[in-house]
């Protein structure tokens, strides 16, 4: 495979630069590290950060608004009296309960006021989706930034179930209202209902423009369509005021949730490596992206009016503590100690195997910034929806002839990329606000230079993936960009010997091929091939051939240079959003690495 990415390099039409190495110190001194503290039942690893910061960063609004935040303490499940906020069913959702929180409210989940109403609402902010546990043995890590193992989608189904029931079942009803002291009048229970009623048609709105075939299950989502439709179909408008439901896609692609450490020090961000990081400009518009597709709420009149739900200066205060997390260590004191000898042997195959690909960043300069190595997908070889999906052309209705950059050149086509609309509906959201947003105050020609110093661009989504260095790699399982790897040790198998299904959820680790165990009630099942899905090879199609379903992409998606007939249509790779091909990590002389070999590189991957 490192053959193969190495032929490849010299035919990308794009090259990145890349850090090389020639000596990857395994410093022998950081290995020995142990959990620094509690909270709660949690231990603690040291990730640079104070307790009061983690807190913070738990619980600091960003503008979502799911339900009003007072209902959701009172709120019951659907089919049962019990509370939604119960930590027993926080937890089987997959997110984190948080009993010492004064809000009541799980990791992640925020109250924040409205800063145009003063409305409080329950939202979610980054920790929601990027903070996990991991237990072992009787005793249960907490590490910050790292991927959640939550079920976003099936979060999203409970609470609109809950909501819509509350509505119907006068029991319930009564109760809900009982609770929140609406009292006996009629008036104020009419009231509360109606309220209700719209906060439901809301909710049931959201789901309806992403809903999906393919099954996400625990520590999946496919974000980036889920921003698409929630701004293209949700907030935009055509010339005539009217909503765009044509511009939906299905969001066919889900991928794990990033880890956070390390992403303020890059110079892009996201799986496909389309989003800079850096500057403050960049930190804030990732955010203002997230909260878009996560709840946010914009009033885009087609006036230039972009009103928002966004906390600004929140996000800023978020995204400056994500500049200062650390890569959790390995805790010798909770886990077994990582085997020295092993893991110098493994540190010579990661020098000659992955260095090209996955530049090593010592703990003693973890600040510094890096580059993020771009693969083409027919080089790297894994699944390649994500990316493809990331490709859509649709309707811009009243923004066409926007510029994207507010002040530049590029305009907004009648029919364009979502990823240049909701760049320009984050930028004009960013800049609506004087007294909150960061837009203003940098400027266009700021903005522009400070890029430029920078070595950074503007990009767009194309057929890559992005590479990143694997510190604290130990603590993000399952692997692959769409987590369909449970563990290290498979990664580094062939794929064809990789397993085709595991559970997803359990919180239980093995810390031998560093992944999590499968035999928890919560767990859901992930399948390489699901049912009726496309297999997972890379037979390219007839350009001509697509399936009835609609699961064959066109790329560009709807393009509006290419008519709808098969010459519209690209040759594809049969990928399904699943796959676990492609990373096949070899000798030069193509040979696969035997078992000796694949447990000294997990060893030292337990060491970065």
């Amino acid at each position: 495979m490192l053959r193969r990415m190495r032929e490849g390099r010299a035919r990308r039409d794009r090259c990145c630069p890349f850090f090389w190495i020639t000596r990857i110190p395994l410093v022998l001194g950081l290995l020995f590290v142990s959990a620094t503290g509690h909270a709660g039942d949690w231990m603690l690893l040291e990730q640079g950060w104070t307790n009061e910061q983690r807190e913070r960063f738990w619980s600091l609004g960003q503008g979502a608004e799911i339900v009003p935040y007072r209902w959701f303490l009172v709120l019951e499940q659907a089919g049962r009296q019990r509370p939604f906020n119960s930590a027993e069913h926080i937890r089987r959702l997959g997110y984190i309960p948080w009993p010492e929180n004064p809000a009541g409210l799980p990791v992640g989940f925020t109250r924040a006021a409205n800063p145009h109403t003063g409305r409080e609402w329950l939202g979610m902010n980054c920790a929601a989706c990027h903070t996990n546990t991991i237990a072992f043995e009787g005793r249960t890590l907490l590490v910050d930034g790292a991927p959640t193992l939550a079920d976003y989608w099936a979060f999203n189904l409970a609470i609109t179930a809950a909501l819509e029931e509350t509505l119907a079942d006068e029991g319930k009803f009564r109760r809900f209202a009982d609770a929140l002291g609406a009292g006996d009048s009629p008036e104020q229970r009419n009231e509360l209902r109606n309220d209700l009623a719209t906060v439901t048609a809301e909710r049931l709105a959201y789901n309806e423009r992403n809903r999906h075939r393919s099954e996400y299950g625990h520590g999946r989502l496919d974000a980036i369509g889920f921003i698409f439709n929630e701004v293209t179909v949700g907030l935009l408008r055509d010339g005539d005021g009217q909503a765009i439901p044509d511009n939906r896609r299905s969001p066919e692609a889900p991928v794990s949730y990033p880890f956070l450490w390390g992403t303020s020090q890059a110079d892009y961000v996201q799986w496909n490596g389309v989003s800079f990081a850096q500057l403050p400009l960049g930190n804030l518009a990732r955010d203002v992206v997230e909260v878009l597709g996560v709840y946010g709420k914009v009033d885009l009149d087609c006036e230039g009016g972009f009103r928002s739900s966004l906390l600004f200066r929140n996000s800023i205060e978020l995204a400056d503590m994500v500049q200062t997390l650390k890569a959790p260590q390995w805790p010798n004191d909770v886990f077994p100690p990582v085997d020295l000898k092993l893991a110098s042997e493994g540190e010579a195959l990661y020098r000659d195997h992955c260095v090209e690909c996955h530049e090593v960043i010592p703990r003693d300069d973890w600040n510094r910034r890096y580059r993020s190595g771009l693969w083409p997908t027919n080089i790297i070889g894994t699944d390649a929806l994500y990316t493809r999906n990331a490709v859509q052309w649709v309707d811009s209705g009243c923004l066409a002839g926007e510029s994207i950059m507010p002040g530049g050149a590029e305009k907004l086509e009648a029919h364009d990329m979502s990823y240049s609309i909701v760049s320009h509906v984050a930028l004009k959201v960013m800049g609506e606000e004087p007294g909150e947003a960061i837009f203003p105050v940098l400027g266009l020609k700021g903005v522009m230079e400070n890029l430029q110093l920078n070595g950074l661009e503007l990009r767009k989504p194309e057929d890559y993936y992005k590479a990143r260095p694997l510190n604290g790699i130990w603590a993000t399982a399952p692997y692959l960009h769409n987590g369909s790897v449970p563990t290290l040790y498979d990664l580094l198998l062939p794929p064809d010997e990789r397993p085709r299904q595991f559970r997803v959820g359990c919180r239980e680790f093995d810390p031998t091929r560093v992944g999590f165990r499968q035999d928890c009630d919560e767990a859901t099942l992930f399948e390489v091939n699901p049912e009726g899905a496309p297999a997972c090879n890379y037979e390219v199609l007839d350009p001509g051939e697509r399936a009835a379903d609609g699961r064959w992409l066109r790329y560009p998606y709807r393009d509006p240079r290419f008519p709808d007939t098969d010459a519209g249509f690209y040759p594809q790779v049969r990928d399904n959003g699943n796959c676990n091909i492609g990373h096949d990590v070899r000798h030069v002389d193509g040979s696969a690495f035997d078992h000796g070999e694949r447990s000294a590189l997990v060893e030292y991957l337990k060491t970065l």
